[in-house]
Formats: C-alpha cells, structure tokens, sequence
C-alpha cells in the first residue's frame, strides 16, 4: 500500500497524462488519487497526535495512587528527583527514613 505522498504524487502525474491526452477518466482517478494522497496524510498525523496523547497519559499514570510495584519505583525515582532539586539531599534522607519505617521494602 502506497504513503499519502506517494498517492498524491501518482495523481498528479495521471491528473497531468489525463489533461495532456484529453482523458477525462484518467484527470479524474488523479483527482481522486490526490484526495486519497491527502487524506492518508491527516490520517497519519492523527495517529501520531493519539499516540502522543497515549504516551502522555502512561506518563500521568506514574503520579496515581493505586500503582504496580515497577511503577511505585519510577515514582518514586521521579519524587526523589524532584526533592533533591527542590529541598537539597538532607530533606531527601528525611523522606527515605520516613518510608523505610513505614515500607520496609521502598529503598529498592
């Protein structure tokens, strides 16, 4: 199956044959091919807009509350950076010890 710019390039040229020769049937599949062309275009940059939105919302979902176990890690690697820049590493050794007594197994 032929991208969107390739579509739309093959209508132009049977679009020009088309009007060159005087076959309107062949103007109009280039017409149609250059539609077609177009629209695979925005399709694929719906896609990758969604796809972006999905990636996002993987990103949100590390700040949730109710996260797996791989994911608790990544958060609270992500927590922990975000303390050492915002409060300096003596604030951090606070928050570990906080959560070492209540969650023996969160240093990992």
């Amino acid at each position: 199956m032929a991208g969107g710019k390739t579509d739309e390039l093959k209508g132009r040229v049977k679009e020009a044959a088309g009007a060159l020769t005087g076959d309107e049937k062949l103007k109009r599949e280039g017409q149609v091919d250059q539609t077609v062309g177009r629209i695979k275009q925005k399709a694929d940059r719906i896609i990758d807009k969604l796809k972006e939105a999905v990636k996002g919302i993987g990103y949100q979902k590390l700040g949730s509350s109710r996260e797996s176990g791989a994911d608790r890690k990544d958060c609270s690697a992500l927590y922990d950076a975000h303390h050492v820049r915002a409060a300096g590493p003596a604030h951090l050794e606070i928050h570990r010890r906080a959560r070492a007594r209540l969650d023996p197994g969160s240093l990992v």
